[in-house]
């Protein structure tokens, strides 16, 4: 996740909240995740990404600002906490990063991956 711009990591906290809302509200595809990412990575001309880390300034010098982005988006409390907040999302998408989620979709309801043919044929009854 960690994006560099002329040598100067990403600033941009808000990024980290805008993931943690994700996994908390959004129904996700892990292959079309992973193809969307792919693409990204080619498009930006990045190195593969095989982790999310946040840039360590994010967890002393930005600890503050994510803090506002987190409480102003209403996250959950425990969710405000840049390190919190960086566990949950690498737990979410490193097995999406590493090909281990095909055919899964991931359920914000329950939190968790399941086989998405399944899910799919849940929804529909």
């Amino acid at each position: 996740m960690m994006q560099v711009y002329d040598g100067i990591p990403s600033s941009r906290v808000k990024d980290l909240v805008d993931l943690v809302i994700s996994k908390l509200t959004d129904t996700v595809d892990a292959d079309a995740l992973l193809k969307k990412i792919g693409r990204e990575v080619t498009l930006r001309h990045m190195e593969r990404i095989n982790a999310i880390r946040v840039p360590s300034d994010w967890k002393t010098t930005k600890a503050a600002s994510y803090k506002k982005e987190a409480q102003g988006a209403q996250i959950p409390t425990e969710l405000a906490d840049v390190t919190e907040s960086e566990t949950a999302v690498a737990s979410w998408l490193n097995p999406v990063l590493h090909g281990e989620l095909a055919g899964m979709q991931w359920n914000p309801h329950s939190q968790c991956w399941a086989n998405a043919k399944r899910s799919k044929e849940t929804a529909s009854n």
